[in-house]
């Protein structure tokens, strides 16, 4: 069984992978941080079990540009929640 964890940045994606791993007595193996960008590239961790499940995980998917208003709004929104830095919202 395969299954990939997608999401916005910094949200917890390797996080998860790590736990599911412990919980199977298995040493996490992803890297994570308390800034975003850690995950730079598609990695794939075995969690063990009866039925294995071969999970990959992604770094974070945002757009590219915030251009207008409420783009903007919300990009600074997620900035100030630790999704993204606030340097990617521009000015």
């Amino acid at each position: 069984t395969m299954a990939t964890v997608v999401g916005f940045p910094n949200v917890g994606k390797s996080s998860i992978i790590n736990a599911l791993r412990r919980a199977t007595g298995t040493k996490g193996a992803a890297k994570t941080g308390g800034n975003p960008g850690v995950t730079r590239h598609v990695s794939g961790f075995l969690i063990p079990g009866d039925t294995s499940v071969f999970v990959i995980d992604t770094p974070g998917i945002m757009v590219k540009k915030f251009v207008t208003a409420t783009e903007k709004v919300a990009g600074l929104r997620l900035a100030c929640v630790g999704c993204i830095k606030d340097s990617n919202v521009g000015t």
